[in-house]
């Protein structure tokens, strides 16, 4: 049955009215406190049912019959009202004892909220039923009462507060369902990801537990940049090493026969590709640190050197493919290119006199024995680091053009037994004792005592000692 808007009004201000009602008995028995806030809100999360509606009437009614001049007196709640309210609020907030005083206090103020709330709220429902196209008058704020939903989906009896303060508080089992829910999220997600974690871990353990693998997993680890090594941040890939290792295991398989009992096992294979990898990646370092570098027209110069020493442009490659399974680009990258850095880097040692300066002090205290009277041969068979150590020293008879331009210079300066200063060559530093001489034919015999220039491997061998290196596969040292 369809109502007017007038009666609608009407009704929602009297429901208004018993929420208000049943509010103030509220306080006037628990008193003004954090409990009484507690109980409220639990009112209102709950619906308006008929029950309450009963107990609200009682406290309308009873003031509504008393005296207009005479102030009227909140009815106490029965204890049957109480067992209703105790339905829907906590039992807890209807045991607390409150001082008469603080009552009266609480009263008093409720009472003039609730007396300016009337005033109010009749006055915009007198002007708002004489005036035919009036707005519908606002509710009242006092208390934020809420609109009763008056759909005709549901009868009156049953109305719910649509409020956002009033939203119909969830069930003990929907809050499990809730939670179920979540947690079932939470153990899927936990799932995936160990499931994930367990992956890597086996494709992990399998990339690097073997020196050589398929060709899905070199490509993977290649993706993934996956290191073998660092030597100063400078990584081998796990990739290039075991596409080392293959080329060198293929080598020595082709070449078993040439070879002998000379073959080297897998671990030697293993630890010479570490090795040479780790003084590749110290020279290339070194040479930065001389600013130096190997440039494109240095490398296309050597190699059309080696090229020419085969009849065939073909010949070369085949030979490489042949033997370690690579292409040109492969023999450039990882052969060609490390042999000219390793050249370059062996000029700057031995012209460098900073980085030689101890053997120039060695070779200077061979000087200073030699002139105190130790014998030069037998100095040069203990010092020298040349291939005629073992004869002390002794260069036999030579004529010019023999030997480099500054050892020559030196030892045809000489006179017979007269001991050289030392000085440097390409090959390290020198003293020279001249033995004989023929003028006639214009030729010496010498003895000398080499001190090389620091070397190669003596440098990387220092670097090595200091530098950060780090292994992610197996090694030993």
């Amino acid at each position: 049955m369809n109502t007017s808007p007038k009666s609608k009004r009407e009704s929602n201000i009297k429901d208004v009215e018993i929420l208000n009602a049943l509010r103030k008995a509220v306080l006037e028995h628990i008193g003004d406190t954090q409990d009484q806030k507690k109980a409220i809100k639990q009112l209102e999360e709950q619906q308006l049912t008929a029950t309450l509606k009963n107990i609200g009437k009682k406290l309308t009614n009873a003031k509504s019959t008393a005296p207009k001049k005479s102030k009227a007196k909140t009815k106490k709640l029965t204890k049957s009202d109480i067992d209703e309210l105790k339905k829907v609020v906590d039992p807890k907030f209807f045991s607390k004892k409150v001082s008469s005083s603080k009552k009266k206090v609480v009263k008093k103020k409720l009472q003039k909220i609730s007396k300016k709330t009337r005033k109010k709220t009749d006055t915009k429902t007198t002007e708002t039923a004489n005036r035919p196209h009036a707005p519908q008058p606002k509710r009242p704020v006092v208390f934020d009462a809420p609109r009763v939903d008056t759909s005709d989906e549901r009868p009156s009896s049953s109305r719910v507060f649509d409020s956002g303060h009033l939203l119909r508080k969830p069930t003990l089992g929907e809050r499990f369902a809730s939670i179920f829910k979540i947690k079932k999220l939470i153990i899927v997600f936990i799932a995936i990801t160990v499931f994930i974690i367990i992956l890597l871990g086996i494709f992990t353990y399998k990339t690097y537990s073997s020196d050589t693998d398929g060709k899905f997993i070199t490509k993977v680890s290649l993706t993934l940049n996956l290191p073998a090594l660092k030597v100063n941040d400078d990584a081998l890939l796990l990739a290039d090493y075991k596409n080392d290792m293959a080329s060198l295991t293929m080598f020595f398989e082709n070449e078993a026969a040439n070879l002998g009992a000379n073959v080297p096992t897998n671990e030697e294979i293993r630890t010479n590709v570490i090795n040479r990898y780790i003084a590749v990646l110290l020279i290339h370092q070194a040479l930065e640190e001389f600013n130096q570098s190997v440039s494109e027209d240095e490398i296309n110069t050597q190699f059309e050197i080696l090229h020419s020493g085969y009849a065939d442009s073909d010949e070369l490659e085949q030979i490489i493919n042949s033997l370690y399974n690579w292409s040109i680009d492969d023999f450039i990258e990882k052969a060609f290119i490390p042999l000219l850095e390793e050249e370059k880097l062996a000029l700057i040692l031995a012209t460098n006199p900073d980085l030689n300066k101890e053997k120039e002090k060695e070779i200077v205290s061979l000087k200073n024995r030699s002139n105190s009277g130790e014998s030069f041969e037998e100095l040069a068979r203990a010092y020298s680091q040349d291939l005629t150590a073992a004869n002390g020293g002794d260069l036999e008879w030579f004529s010019r053009g023999q030997m480099v331009q500054e050892f020559e210079d030196v030892a045809f300066s000489l006179s017979i037994g007269e001991v050289s200063d030392p000085f440097q060559t390409s090959f390290g530093w020198h003293i020279v004792q001249l033995t004989d001489k023929d003028d006639e034919n214009d030729i010496i015999r010498a003895s000398h005592i080499l001190i090389k220039n620091l070397t190669v491997d003596e440098f990387i061998t220092n670097k090595r000692n200091n530098a950060d290196i780090k292994y992610y596969i197996k090694y030993e040292e």
